[in-house]
């Protein structure tokens, strides 16, 4: 398994790595609503099967979703910024409030203490987890996570 290319998120003015998918929760709603919907970005690399790369952002305790990077592959053209934002949220401004989104946001902070090269790429001892309640930011904390046994 391929380690896949994670979001970003923008949190108190820093960029990380967000190892949770929000936009995917919207394209399942709207699948639900139509059986027909299609996600607009396919699976180009083996590295994002999703599609693309999210841009996220935290800001007045309210989560943004501020642009879409589908350039993943080195021989993908650049889309202008904001193209492909526009594609799923045509009436944007420029960001969008997440407000179909409720769940935890999982941030993972330092760097990995064990790496794997499936999923995510690794094992982060200390992991920020943000509850999201449509779209608005209700809790935060910090779990300390013990490594995995070796089996």
């Amino acid at each position: 398994m391929t380690t896949q290319v994670s979001d970003i998120i923008i949190h108190h003015g820093e960029k990380q790595r967000l190892h949770s998918h929000p936009l995917e929760e919207y394209f399942q709603k709207m699948r639900l609503a139509d059986p027909s919907y299609v996600k607009p970005f396919p699976m180009k690399c083996t590295s994002a099967w999703r599609g693309y790369q999210a841009l996220w952002e935290i800001k007045d305790q309210r989560l943004y979703l501020v642009d879409v990077n589908t350039a993943l592959w080195y021989d993908d053209e650049e889309e202008e910024r904001g193209a492909a934002l526009l594609k799923v949220f045509p009436d944007s401004n420029g960001e969008v409030l997440a407000d179909w989104f409720s769940d935890v946001l999982h941030i993972p902070q330092g760097e990995p203490a064990q790496r794997s090269y499936g999923g995510r790429g690794g094992f982060w001892t200390h992991n920020l987890t943000i509850s999201v309640r449509e779209g608005m930011v209700v809790d935060e904390s910090v779990e300390v996570q013990a490594l995995p046994s070796r089996s």
